[in-house]
């Protein structure tokens, strides 16, 4: 009886630590596999008389392993077209401007400090060479949208998808801000955003907005709308012959609405999780549940 329990006993342990150690080997293996995300992603957009508007971004990466560089994908439909790009990387706050490769392949590996463009349909493609290793590293793009604002008959839009739904990685600290030409007071402008509830957007003065998200998940969306005076954008041939504002406004309403809605639901979705996270923690991490079956054969 004594040697039975013994051998059972034995098998019982030996059963319990090879799990252990195969988990840990699992959980090291994955800890080293190269992995990234946006730590900061900073968008300023500057509209212009004519209703273009320049756009700067400045993404901030952080890599666990080593990289030869990003890609990045510019959605510019709804307007005329993107020119003037320029792409930098920042080195001790200085931006050093990388040089674009000739042809016009994405497939093509180039040097570092290079970067590669093509265009498809609707979508700006950029390929950026930059070696980085177990580091903090910031890009910079900049470049300007062709009639990106629509001037209807009673206001002028400014209407985008700032951040948009092909980010395959988290992004956190996300900034954008927006500035008009000069001519308006701060009462004469409305803003808007969709995507995340978790946002904040304000109207700083008669030129400048702003909107903040702490963090959106990958697939997520951020959209931005700005309502002025037309007599911003003279030289705007981007022209519809609409009474726009009052559809815009009963649009924006509804749209609150749900938000309004989907925000609840989700409040109540985060308390469950928290009690249920609350009620795991009591049971103890891996670890420890191992020791309480080790310890189970010894109490017998």
């Amino acid at each position: 009886m004594k040697k039975g329990f013994t051998m059972i006993f034995t098998k019982t342990f030996l059963a319990i630590v090879i799990f252990t150690l195969s988990t840990f080997g699992q959980q090291a293996y994955a800890s080293g596999t190269k992995t990234y995300n946006l730590s900061g992603y900073a968008i300023n957009v500057i509209v212009n008389k004519d209703g273009s508007a320049n756009f700067e971004e400045r993404l901030t990466y952080n890599f666990d392993g080593k990289f030869n560089g990003v890609t990045r994908d510019v959605d510019f439909s709804l307007t005329k077209g993107l020119k003037d790009k320029k792409v930098y990387v920042l080195e001790n706050d200085n931006l050093k401007e990388l040089q674009l490769n000739p042809g016009n392949s994405l497939d093509a590996t180039g040097k570092p400090g290079t970067y590669n463009f093509i265009e498809e349909g609707t979508l700006a493609k950029l390929k950026l060479f930059e070696v980085s290793e177990n580091q903090e590293k910031t890009f910079v793009i900049k470049y300007k949208l062709i009639d990106a604002v629509t001037k209807y008959k009673d206001t002028a839009e400014f209407n985008r998808k700032i951040v948009d739904s092909r980010w395959k990685t988290r992004l956190d600290n996300i900034k954008i801000k927006i500035t008009l030409p000069p001519g308006a007071t701060k009462e004469e402008l409305k803003i808007f955003a969709h995507g995340p509830l978790i946002g904040e957007s304000s109207i700083l003065d008669g030129r400048t907005v702003d909107f903040t998200v702490p963090t959106v998940s990958p697939g997520t969306f951020i959209e931005t709308l700005v309502l002025f005076p037309i007599k911003l954008v003279p030289g705007s041939s981007n022209v519809v012959d609409e009474t726009a504002l009052p559809r815009i406004m009963a649009n924006e309403a509804t749209l609150a609405d749900e938000a309004n809605k989907t925000r609840e639901e989700s409040r109540k979705q985060v308390q469950q999780r928290v009690e249920m996270q609350t009620q795991r923690k009591s049971v103890g991490n891996p670890l420890a549940i191992v020791l309480i079956l080790l310890w189970f054969p010894i109490i017998y």
